[in-house]
């Protein structure tokens, strides 16, 4: 395995642990916009919870009124 493939199977791997990371803490979209705006969380991982928000097929957590 090259380099380039162990880097891309890193960034996917991130990826899918903030997807599953959001869904385990039926977080809202206004929860990731709150700890993407205090930097709740590290870079990398704050980059990939981002990236969930200009995810069009992502859906977040809704909370019944």
């Amino acid at each position: 395995m090259t380099k380039y493939d162990l880097k891309n199977k890193l960034r996917l791997q991130l990826s899918d642990d903030m997807r599953e990371f959001t869904i385990l803490n039926n977080l809202t979209e206004q929860d990731v916009v709150k700890i993407r705006d205090d930097k709740l969380i590290p870079q990398p991982h704050l980059g990939y919870l981002t990236a969930l928000l200009k995810d069009k097929n992502f859906e977040f957590y809704k909370e019944d009124k």
